[in-house]
């Protein structure tokens, strides 16, 4: 359901919705105007759900309280492999919430952060957090203000982690 202007009053009906929703694999509600409180109506729907695979929540506003959401319920999905919190102007503290939950999905395959508020502070949260996360193949942080100290943490990062394979750093002026 992206592009629909859900918002968060809409978010909390379309919630009880989706709790009934056994087999939901898709989570698509990019672009819909969802703020903090509207992503902690969709975890409370999704908690515990092993059939979703994808949660796409990238052109909303789901801050630090949406992250915050997000951590106590991404280790309860086994079967998460992508992650789209692009366009969410998430800032480094709301980063360093959400990579407490990374290294616990265990099945995460792709993380979406492009297009955020993300500086050298958020990125050495990030390769701290890579450097527990062993399932992560594809990551992208593109169009952030990663550089200096930030980028050299995910550099190292790397030396540890062998399962990513597609790190996407354009457009951060990292060089």
């Amino acid at each position: 359901m992206p592009n629909h202007g859900t918002g968060d009053r809409n978010m909390k009906a379309l919630a009880r919705g989706i709790r009934l929703m056994s087999n939901l694999q898709v989570v698509n509600l990019s672009d819909n105007r969802i703020t903090g409180s509207g992503c902690e109506s969709l975890v409370k729907a999704i908690k515990g759900n092993v059939d979703v695979q994808q949660i796409l929540l990238a052109s909303n506003q789901i801050g630090r309280v949406g992250c915050a959401s997000l951590e106590r319920c991404l280790p309860s999905l086994p079967s998460l492999v992508l992650l789209d919190l692009s366009h969410n102007k998430l800032s480094d503290s709301d980063t360093k919430v959400l990579m407490n939950a990374l290294p616990e999905c265990l099945a995460l395959k792709q993380v979406n952060l492009s297009h955020n508020f993300i500086s050298s502070t958020g990125a050495e949260d990030i390769g701290e957090g890579l450097n527990r996360c062993q399932s992560l193949s594809k990551l992208d942080l593109s169009w952030n203000a990663v550089r200096g100290k930030g980028a050299a943490s995910i550099g190292e990062s790397l030396r540890s982690n062998r399962t990513l394979l597609d790190l996407n750093l354009a457009w951060n002026g990292v060089g």
